[in-house]
Order: C-alpha cells, then structure tokens, then sequence
C-alpha cells in the first residue's frame, strides 16, 4: 500500500514542477522577444547600457530551473516521511 500510495504521489509533484519547468521555458520565451522587440526600438549607442541590465540570461534561466528541480524533490521526501510517520504510528 505504502508503494501504490507513494508512486502516485511522486507522480503528481514530478508532474506539477514539469509545469513549472513549462512556465519558466514560457517566462524565457517571452523575456527573449521582449528584448529583441526593445533592441529594434532603442538607439545602438545605448544597446550596451540595455544589454548590461538583461538578467534572465541562460545562467539565472539554470538557476531557477535547478531551484525548481531541487524544490519537487524535497517536496517527495518530505511527504515519504510523513507518510511514513503516518504509518508508523497505526
């Protein structure tokens, strides 16, 4: 009962932090044509001064992918082992 019970839960937070994999992948999607559309906008000498402010560049894309990574996996430990205090205690 304990696996059956276990499984399907992994199952549920892997597939809740994919959608938060998803939603990230869309936030770059769309931070990256906002920056385009602004770089034909804006004048070339003061491309640099743009290009200086960018933050969500492919290192903090990584970061916050890892965060989300690393966040569903504690989650499912987290629940093992109130699932097994839970049992524990029957």
């Amino acid at each position: 009962m304990r696996e059956i019970a276990l499984f399907h839960i992994a199952r549920t937070i892997t597939n809740l932090f994919k959608k938060f994999l998803f939603l990230l992948e869309d936030l770059r999607e769309e931070h990256n044509t906002f920056t385009l559309k602004v770089k034909k906008l804006i004048p070339n000498e003061k491309l640099a001064e743009f290009e200086a402010a960018e933050y969500f560049d492919d290192r903090k894309f990584s970061y916050l992918r890892k965060k989300i990574l690393d966040s569903g996996n504690e989650a499912k430990k987290e629940v093992e082992a109130s699932l097994d205090n839970v049992l524990n205690k029957e």
